[in-house]
């Protein structure tokens, strides 16, 4: 395990903080666990694997890193000027957001796959369970062919641009009171009046946990149906999706002067490029917070 030197008190890194980006742990090997205590510490290790540039817009799209944070640490606040601490969260956003699709893309594939009435009683089962995990139909509902089309509506990817910015307001490009470790984050963004996590006062210990409860979040709300139907038409059109358009469509929860300046948080840091972005083959890098000294 590589140990980064303590270089700034002011700029300690807080796992948490600085991610409820970060994904877990996925079948690619990881690299070397790097031990990182400041802020700064971890600016040099995403620009050492070409990560992070002066510019905070993205240079690259074809090959995002795969990055992860591993634990939950200690709340701080962060000093660093606006655009250091915007590119680092865009950068570890990004890479989170692509490796969570990455998951959904599988687990649809599968889905897509089946004929329910050629199907085996464990591919059954599964889809049943996963039907209902979407509240598509409860669990004891046998699948039909309906039902999985029902779930394909909802078990689908999310623009990076969307995701990306409605958690750099909900949680202020970082310091929050969502980023404490007490009730780590992602899952705590609010949308409109409900929060990802179904409850207030809910809270993840986990990172990789709690975007993918937002992300759910998103994937099967009411209030989310109409932008879940306008995805459905651009996927039955071919065409590539679009988090600024789409954002519109969250109007009916989050109101429209809230989604107008979602819309703008996508067009001011050029996020819609974030859209077209893929990830590197591998390996994973994972940062781990040092213990203070």
């Amino acid at each position: 395990m590589t140990r980064i030197p303590f270089l700034s008190r002011p700029a300690a890194l807080c796992a948490i903080a600085l991610l409820l980006l970060a994904a877990g742990p996925g079948r690619l090997a990881a690299a070397d666990t790097v031990n990182v205590d400041s802020v700064a510490a971890l600016a040099r290790e995403l620009r050492r694997i070409e990560f992070l540039i002066p510019d905070h817009h993205l240079a690259r799209l074809d090959a995002i890193p795969r990055t992860r944070i591993a634990g939950p640490g200690a709340p701080s606040a962060w000093r660093e000027k606006v655009p250091f601490r915007n590119s680092v969260y865009i950068r570890m956003a990004l890479s989170a957001v692509l490796q969570v699709n990455e998951a959904l893309v599988a687990t649809r594939a599968r889905v897509q796959s089946l004929t329910v009435a050629r199907a085996n009683p464990a591919d059954l089962s599964w889809l049943s369970h996963l039907i209902a995990d979407y509240g598509v139909a409860t669990a004891d509902k046998p699948p039909t062919e309906a039902l999985k089309m029902s779930l394909l509506r909802r078990l689908d990817t999310l623009p990076p641009s969307l995701v990306i910015a409605k958690g750099a307001l909900d949680s202020g490009w970082l310091p929050s009171r969502y980023t404490q470790p007490e009730g780590p984050a992602f899952g705590r963004w609010t949308l409109g009046r409900v929060t990802a996590a179904g409850a207030d006062g809910a809270g993840f210990r986990q990172p990789r946990a709690a975007l993918e409860a937002y992300m759910h979040h998103l994937n099967t709300h009411p209030d989310f149906v109409a932008m879940r139907d306008a995805r459905a038409a651009l996927r039955a059109e071919g065409r590539s999706l679009d988090g600024h358009a789409l954002a519109a469509y969250l109007a009916p929860a989050l109101g429209r002067l809230a989604t107008q300046k979602l819309q703008r948080v996508i067009r001011r840091n050029t996020l819609k490029r974030t859209d077209r972005a893929r990830l590197a083959a591998g390996p994973v890098f994972v940062f781990q917070r040092a213990e203070e000294r």
